[in-house]
């Protein structure tokens, strides 16, 4: 399956959000295949790809990965070089189409950090900034959510987020400290459950209608988006949405019982 046609899988699926296919398209992560001189290229022409699939209807969201390397002091790339990477691939994005950049799988607050202003700084774009989380709803180096939130915030973040991680439950966890202590719209896109070893395989058995039975939970929060990560595929993502218009006629039979309660 070409990249087009993955895109509209999902499209056809009921995703009103798809992301472009340049988790790891930074100059920094491209130079371990000699393609660091393509990277505009490259980003240019995956937001072309999924424009193409999803037209005007929904939103091409330009996908931001992290580095493949650490930020010093604990490794080698300075702060000046991520945000270089960063605003080079943003703003290629952003010539190919996208309407917005999704910062995401990210540990360090400080790559986080450099990636959010670099974005900022150097496009128009709306940026959803996505940290990923372990079992004690910590980064790995110790970030929890509610640290999280404030900083995001205060750098303009338009968007809270957490992706990856240790699939809905522990999202939802996570999704429900964001929600105590910011305004801002809570994005969520969690694993299909965590991995199982199979042979040499990775294999995500969460089912598709499990997966999207954690959807009410998050729309009772508040959270805006829902999407999915490691794992999961357009059959995810046509139950999510599924659980959605169920939720909404749900939400919306109570309002009309309520209204004639007199209750408003």
């Amino acid at each position: 399956m070409c990249i087009r046609d993955s895109h509209r899988a999902y499209v056809d699926a009921g995703a009103d959000i798809i992301e472009t296919n340049t988790f790891g398209a930074n100059r920094i992560k491209l130079a371990d295949y000699q393609l660091d001189e393509k990277a505009k290229e490259i980003n240019i022409a995956a937001a072309r790809l999924a424009r193409k699939a999803i037209g005007e209807k929904g939103f091409v969201c330009g996908s931001i990965g992290p580095l493949g390397k650490m930020l010093d002091p604990l490794g080698e790339v300075t702060f000046d070089q991520a945000y270089q990477a960063f605003a080079e691939q943003a703003r290629a994005l952003e010539e190919g189409g996208a309407d917005v950049v999704c910062i995401e799988t990210i540990s360090d607050l400080q790559e986080m950090r450099a990636a959010v202003i670099a974005v900022k700084n150097e496009t128009r774009l709306p940026v959803i900034a996505s940290l990923t989380y372990d079992d004690g709803q910590k980064t790995v180096y110790g970030t929890p959510p509610e640290a999280a939130a404030a900083t995001l915030e205060a750098l303009g973040a338009d968007v809270i987020a957490a992706n990856c991680s240790t699939g809905p439950e522990g999202i939802l966890n996570v999704a429900k400290r964001y929600a105590a202590v910011t305004s801002r719209p809570v994005m969520v896109m969690p694993n299909a459950g965590m991995p199982e070893l199979v042979g040499n395989n990775a294999v995500y058995k969460m089912t598709p209608a499990k997966f999207a039975s954690f959807v009410p939970k998050y729309l009772a929060l508040g959270v805006s988006i829902i999407g999915g990560c490691c794992g999961t595929n357009p059959k995810h993502i046509r139950e999510v949405k599924a659980e959605v218009f169920k939720y909404k006629k749900v939400e919306s039979r109570k309002l009309k019982v309520e209204n004639r309660n007199g209750r408003f």
